[in-house]
């Protein structure tokens, strides 16, 4: 079955966080003296507790007499015994995992069956619970459920992912709230800011509009000037006994009152377009930076949940 691109990419990524590379270590074994036994596979499951137990009976069920199934009872010993960092029983295990992880594919395949069924389906279904959008997110939360186990227990120092999660969210509640506060100041702000701007906007443009009238006031004074000196001299021809009818020559045209009205609703009209496109711009701005901002808290969140 194909795997998505952000399930692939989760993987990866707490492959890196256990073997430092990105691929699976199906192989790996190793005495890391820490008190937990021996660590091994491509999680690293661990001899003291029950998950490297329940790996090695998947195996030894999916294929019986496999040599890794005698190791079965030393380890069913040391998860009832008090000392988890007790390898009595295990002598050989780290050769024979590794010679399994390069021999057989059935001991990879169960390895990945046991982080589908263990760690992965249970991870996302919980972060689908919590309304988790981001595959960030999602890939931490898978990550602190093979880091940190789904319970707090007593024989580990770490919380359990349910407990950190209800840690986080308690946190992020009171985070969110002042954060609520600050973002009506914002808001106050910039609706402040917008309403300042349509003033400016609207006192250029009743400026502009004030300059055109005076313009066309001027234009027609200079217009009735003009008729008056061509009478003046018809007239002063006229008595000197000057030729016929001289033609009138074209008289400069009037601005009519209600072509100054148009155009001042004409202004108008492109003044609101231009305050409603920079509404609209100014809104689509601060959309982009809410889902932002949102990705960052989301983030902010997962980063919470892994420590």
């Amino acid at each position: 079955m194909a795997v998505s691109i952000a399930k692939r990419r989760t993987l990866q990524l707490t492959n890196v966080f256990e073997n430092r590379e990105s691929n699976y270590n199906f192989g790996y074994a190793k005495r890391l003296n820490d008190g937990r036994g021996i660590a091994f596979g491509c999680l690293r499951w661990r001899s003291a507790f029950g998950d490297g137990l329940c790996v090695i009976r998947r195996y030894a069920a999916a294929k019986p007499g496999v040599p890794l199934a005698r190791y079965i009872p030393a380890l069913e010993a040391i998860k009832r015994g008090r000392d988890p960092s007790s390898t009595a029983g295990l002598d050989g295990f780290e050769d024979c995992v590794a010679q399994a992880a390069s021999r057989d594919p059935i001991f990879r395949s169960v390895q990945l069956d046991e982080v589908d069924e263990v760690y992965w389906l249970p991870s996302q279904a919980r972060a689908r619970s919590l309304g988790l959008q981001y595959d960030l997110t999602k890939s931490l939360v898978f990550d602190s459920w093979v880091q940190h186990g789904v319970e707090d227990k007593p024989s580990r120092i770490a919380l359990g992912t349910i407990t950190i999660i209800e840690m986080t969210n308690s946190s992020k509640g009171a985070e969110e709230e002042e954060g609520g506060k600050d973002d009506i100041q914002q808001e106050e702000k910039s609706e402040e800011g917008r309403h300042m701007r349509r003033r400016r906007r609207r006192r250029k443009e009743e400026e502009e509009e004030e300059e055109e009238g005076q313009k066309a006031k001027e234009e027609e004074q200079g217009g009735e000037n003009g008729e008056g000196e061509e009478e003046e001299k018809e007239e002063e021809e006229e008595e000197e006994g000057g030729k016929g009818n001289i033609p009138e020559e074209e008289k400069p045209k009037k601005t009519s009152g209600h072509g100054e009205e148009e155009e001042e609703e004409e202004e108008e009209e492109r003044g609101k377009v231009d305050i409603e496109e920079e509404e609209k711009e100014e809104g689509g701005k601060d959309d982009i930076q809410e889902e932002e901002e949102e990705a960052d808290v989301e983030i902010v969140h997962a980063l919470l949940i892994m420590w």
